[in-house]
């Protein structure tokens, strides 16, 4: 009767691990049909693997549920010329040019952006734009790469994206 027990319990036991480890593959893999879900919808607003500006669109969706706050300045150079503004004011739209500036504390930060053809404009939402959509006083977020030469530091537009 002794062994009949523990047989009894070994069961239970293997019966509970083999629904615990079901539980978590079955976790796992609905995860990962959310996460893949998330992805597939931000690629289309997304190109050459920077997805951070939908994501940026996201966070901004979410911010304007509720009080507005104002914008986040940031410059970022990184040692391969990539530039990231964010938080820019349109000062001047000139065709394909622009100017925009960061203010800090006393500071003012003036750059010219170039837009090329293939330029990918974004509303506050991540819905696609034209460069005609980018106004005067308009907030931006710019990444592109750093242009040498000129007076002003000056940065070749791949992703322009607006802040509402």
């Amino acid at each position: 009767m002794y062994p009949l027990r523990i047989i009894t319990i070994s069961r239970r036991i293997l019966i509970s691990a083999v629904i615990l480890v079901a539980s978590l593959i079955f976790y796992q893999f609905f995860l990962y049909q959310v996460h893949a879900q998330l992805l597939q919808g931000r690629s289309a607003s997304s190109s050459g693997g920077m997805v951070y500006l939908s994501v940026a669109a996201e966070m901004a969706a979410v911010a304007s549920s509720t009080k507005k706050a104002p914008p986040m300045h940031e410059v970022t150079i990184a040692n391969n010329g990539a530039v990231l503004l964010r938080g820019a004011r349109v000062i001047v739209v000139n065709g394909s040019t622009m100017r925009v500036g960061i203010t800090w504390d006393s500071g003012d930060f003036v750059w010219t952006i170039e837009t090329l053809y293939d330029t990918k404009f974004f509303s506050s939402t991540g819905q696609k734009e034209t460069p005609q959509d980018v106004a005067v006083g308009d907030i931006v977020t710019i990444t592109g790469n750093l242009k040498s030469g000129g007076a002003e530091p000056t940065v070749e537009a791949t992703f322009v994206r607006e802040r509402n």
